[in-house]
């Protein structure tokens, strides 16, 4: 994902991660964030967002969206950079249509 954040234009990909278990708030996050370098946004994980994405219970879960909030792709477990980046830019390109 760090990859992934720093490969696009933020006006055409951006990366937001989604905590869910952080025993300690957002300055918990904010630790872990910094010790693994991960610069991209982060949100603590809600109920409601459980919910809009698919009861999400285990990670990682990555989702793809469009520019018009339509869930595209959803990977349960680990891919690589390859298949995150094809995925967005075939994204990008349909959306360009």
């Amino acid at each position: 994902m760090k990859r992934l954040s720093t490969s696009f234009n933020r006006d055409k990909l951006e990366v937001i991660g989604i905590a869910l278990s952080e025993q300690n708030g957002a300055d918990g996050l904010r630790k872990w964030c910094s010790l693994h370098g991960v610069t991209y946004r982060q949100a603590l994980a809600t109920d409601a967002i459980r919910e809009a994405f698919g009861h999400i219970d285990e990670v990682p879960v990555s989702i793809l969206i469009d520019s018009e909030g339509k869930i595209v792709r959803r990977w349960e477990g680990e891919r690589d950079f390859r298949t995150f980046n094809l995925a967005v830019k075939s994204c990008l390109t349909d959306t360009r249509k």
